[in-house]
C-alpha cells in the first residue's frame, strides 16, 4: 500500500476507530514514530474531539447504550430492569432530551461552524474566494475562543 494511503488508513483508524497509535501502528506495520509524527502534523487528536463532541455522534453512543442494555434486559427471564438499569435508563433518556434541545452549546457551535466552512471549501474556486474562506476561518477560530473563555 502506498504511503499516503496507509497515511489516510491511519488517520480514519484513529478518528474513527479510537484505536491508539500503537494499536494502528501494529494494524498498518508503520512504526509508532512515524504515526505519533502524522498524528501531530495533522492534528489528529482536534479531529478526534470534534468527532466525539459532535451532536450525531453522541446521540448515535446513547442510543447504541440503551440498545444494548436493553437487549440485556429482554435476554433474561423476568424482562424487568433493575433500579440500577432503571436508573441509567433515565439518565440516558434525560441526556439524549438534552442534546436534541440544546442547539446553542459549544460543540454544536463548533459543528456547525465546521460544516460550513466545508461547505464553503468546496465551492471556492477563485483566489478571492479562498482568500475569503481563510477570513470566515480565523473568525470562526476566534468567535469560538471567544465563547468558550
Amino acid at each position: 500500500m502506498k504511503r499516503d494511503k496507509l497515511k489516510e488508513l491511519a488517520k480514519s483508524l484513529y478518528i474513527n476507530g479510537m484505536q491508539t497509535q500503537r494499536e494502528i501502528a501494529e494494524r498498518t506495520g508503520v512504526s509508532l514514530p512515524t504515526i505519533n509524527r502524522w498524528s501531530q502534523k495533522g492534528k489528529w487528536k482536534e479531529l478526534r474531539v470534534g468527532k466525539i463532541v459532535s451532536k450525531e455522534e453522541s446521540l448515535k453512543r446513547i442510543y447504541n447504550q440503551i440498545n444494548a442494555l436493553t437487549d440485556e434486559i429482554d435476554s433474561r427471564e423476568k424482562r424487568y430492569p433493575t433500579a440500577s438499569e432503571s436508573d441509567t435508563l433515565n439518565k440516558l433518556a434525560a441526556t439524549i432530551n438534552k442534546l436534541e434541545n440544546d442547539d446553542n452549546s459549544p460543540a454544536m457551535t463548533y459543528q456547525v461552524f465546521t460544516k460550513f466552512t466545508s461547505w464553503l471549501g468546496s465551492r471556492s474556486e477563485s483566489k478571492e474566494d479562498q482568500e475569503f474562506l481563510l477570513q470566515v476561518l480565523d473568525s470562526t477560530k476566534e468567535y469560538l475562543n471567544e465563547i468558550l473563555n
